[in-house]
Order: C-alpha cells, then sequence, then structure tokens
C-alpha cells in the first residue's frame, strides 16, 4: 500500500477497520473528528457503526431532536419533551406499520414512507405539548400545506374518476 493509499484511509474508533474517508460522515465542528487527506474533518466512527449506535436511540428522541432542529430554523417554540411523543404502532391518518428507521432523508421518500414523523396539528402554533401527534411521514408529507378542505376536495376528484 502507498502512502497516498494509505492516508485516504481512516481508522474506525469503533470496529477497528481501516476503511475510505468516505465510509466517514463530514462534520462541520472541529470537535472529536479526523481530518482526511483532503484536509476534511470526519467523524470517528464509521457510517456503519454510527448508524449502529443511532438505530438504538429511543425514536422518541429522534423526533424531538429533529424538530429541536427544525423549530430553531423556523423561529418556533419547541417545548415539548421525550415524554410528550407517544409513538402509536399504526400511523393514525393511513393505517400504516410506523416503523422507525435510517433513510437518505426525504429524497428516500420511498423507502422510509411508513417512518414516524412528529405533526404539528395546528402549524401556527410550535412543538408544544398537546400540538403534536405521531403520523407517517407519508402521510405528513401529503398535509404538508394543504388544508382540511383541499384534501377532501383532491379525495372526491379522485373518487369521481373511472375506474382503469
Amino acid at each position: 500500500m502507498t502512502s497516498e493509499e494509505k492516508s485516504a484511509l481512516l481508522k474506525c474508533s469503533v470496529c477497528k477497520q481501516l476503511l475510505p474517508a468516505e465510509h466517514f460522515y463530514p462534520l462541520r465542528s472541529r470537535t472529536n473528528g479526523k481530518r482526511d487527506s483532503n484536509g476534511v474533518i470526519r467523524s470517528c466512527r464509521c457510517k456503519d457503526c454510527q448508524n449502529k449506535d443511532y438505530l438504538k436511540l429511543d425514536p422518541r428522541k429522534k423526533l424531538l431532536y429533529a424538530a429541536r432542529k427544525r423549530a430553531k430554523q423556523n423561529g418556533l417554540d419547541c417545548t415539548i419533551t421525550v415524554d410528550d411523543i407517544v409513538i402509536p404502532e399504526f400511523c393514525p391518518a393511513l393505517g400504516i406499520k410506523l416503523e422507525p428507521r435510517i433513510g437518505a432523508g426525504r429524497s428516500n421518500r420511498e423507502e422510509i414512507g411508513s417512518s414516524p414523523s412528529l405533526d404539528r396539528i395546528d402549524n401556527s402554533k410550535g412543538y408544544v405539548p398537546g400540538n403534536v401527534a405521531v403520523i407517517s411521514l407519508r402521510a405528513n408529507m401529503i398535509k404538508t400545506d394543504a388544508t382540511a378542505a383541499e384534501l377532501k376536495a383532491v379525495a372526491a376528484y379522485i373518487d369521481s374518476q373511472p375506474s382503469p
């Protein structure tokens, strides 16, 4: 192995494997990371090890973390705690089984549509107790910016179309 190839590899602090730098998430902060051969600061743990640890987290904590981040970005209140988040077995809107998992973000909707998603019941309010419910990501994306009347109108239109 040449010195160039060696410098392109990083050692995971968990599984101890030498892996290409692309197998480690880039970090925005300068703490607790390793610099790759291009000068990019990367996580000390490979993506596989980080994802395994992430899946062990209580899914309610993941929802709360994401809600806090969105609230901060959008200037909303976020006073809920993990105990305010109740994940039902099935989506109350679509009836599909909720399956917490890691996906490739919202760009991967087909695979993560059954993931639990925190819904603000009244979008004029933030993530406050009594204003959140857990529904599937698919249901939450459907209702993103539609009103109840608009959703009913679309449903009526679909029902009025002849079957193929």
